[in-house]
């Protein structure tokens, strides 16, 4: 059976618990070059999808010049089902190293907002928690969001894998001519968005829903702007969710060794299928990767602006601003400073491509 015509078909959401740990080398990429962690973002989905386009691609040409020169379809064998199955696992740990180098472009962006900020604020934190009056006028906000449920809606939006899915069934095969619209659906289901629309957007819009809800409480903004390590710990966990997934694609993936040298016609349908489920799972976790990012940092961006209501609101009532202090005060109204990010014919031979 040639792998011509084959579909996605294969998935699942539940964790995998994954002793051993296939990603331990994993290096981020550099995404230095791009403005802002979202273009890297849509930078590293379109680099995993060449590199499956050029696997698919390089395959289908070899079996067809193979028919081509022998007048039968290519048989594969144990050898090149291992093969395969390796260059499948380069492939995803690209994947988290991608997703990693997106986590670092983030932490440039937010590491340097929350210095500049907890720098040019003219307040301390148990100052700030205990305002009451709000300006609403310096408070000013482009869009009203729900923030303050934003983040633990968040958390419990989990990246997908492929669970614990028999992948090895012989049923399997029938069921992969479908498509991957029910494991799809299922996913988007638990995320709270259309399977045919899985975007950024989609996902930002289920966590930080629109609402014409009141200022939020001093107390709420300062613990978001003074408590830095909170979304350090978010951003960690991101990449404990990607690494954990990586590591379940990987063990699914492999699982297929065991089955090289019996059927192998069928076993290499399986593995092509089985890493076209994966790279569309990989884009998808990339996606809600990006939303998570975009929701904590303008989650941050909101408090500060929400602060700067209170602060110009309790400096109008006391009036006891120094100069030093209206100073700040000043800098910090019109968001103090910012950092510009700037623009910076063997089958083997077949498997034989660097990823990008």
């Amino acid at each position: 059976m040639a792998l011509l015509g084959n579909v996605y078909g294969i998935g699942g959401k539940k964790a995998i618990t994954e002793a051993v740990d296939y990603t331990a080398d994993v290096t981020p990429y550099d995404y230095s070059k791009c403005v802002d962690f979202q273009e890297a973002a849509f930078q590293s989905i379109m680099e995993c999808e060449t590199n499956w386009n050029n696997l698919h691609q390089n395959l289908v040409i070899n079996e067809l010049n193979y028919l081509r020169e022998n007048g039968v379809e290519f048989i594969y064998e144990a050898v090149n089902i291992k093969g395969l199955i390796s260059k499948g696992v380069a492939m995803i740990q690209a994947w988290l190293g991608k997703v990693y180098g997106v986590i670092e472009k983030f932490m440039v962006t937010i590491r340097s907002k929350i210095t500049g900020t907890i720098k040019a604020i003219p307040v301390k934190k148990d100052e700030l928690a205990k305002m009451t009056k709000f300006d609403k006028d310096k408070g000013k906000v482009t869009k009203w969001n729900d923030f303050q449920k934003a983040l633990a809606v968040m958390d419990k939006m989990d990246f997908a894998d492929m669970g614990s899915v028999d992948v090895l069934s012989k049923d399997r095969v029938a069921d992969n001519a479908k498509d991957s619209s029910t494991w799809v659906s299922s996913v988007a289901k638990d995320w709270g968005v259309p399977a045919d629309n899985i975007t950024v957007k989609s996902l930002y819009d289920v966590m930080c829903k629109e609402t014409s809800l009141i200022a939020p409480k001093a107390a709420w903004c300062a613990e978001v702007i003074f408590t830095y390590k909170d979304a350090i710990k978010r951003i960690n966990a991101a990449k404990n969710e990607a690494k954990n997934s990586a590591n379940s694609l990987i063990k699914n993936l492999k699982s297929f060794e065991k089955e090289a040298g019996k059927d192998d016609a069928e076993v290499a349908n399986n593995v092509h299928t089985c890493l076209a489920a994966i790279t569309k799972i990989n884009s998808m976790n990339t996606t809600l990767l990006t939303a998570k990012l975009k929701c904590m940092i303008d989650t941050y961006n909101f408090a500060v602006s929400i602060a700067r209501g209170y602060i110009a609101a309790e400096r109008k009532a006391s009036k006891t601003d120094t100069k030093d202090q209206k100073k700040a005060t000043k800098a910090y109204g019109k968001g103090g400073k910012q950092e510009v990010m700037t623009l910076n014919s063997t089958f083997e031979d077949v498997l034989d491509f660097d990823l990008v």
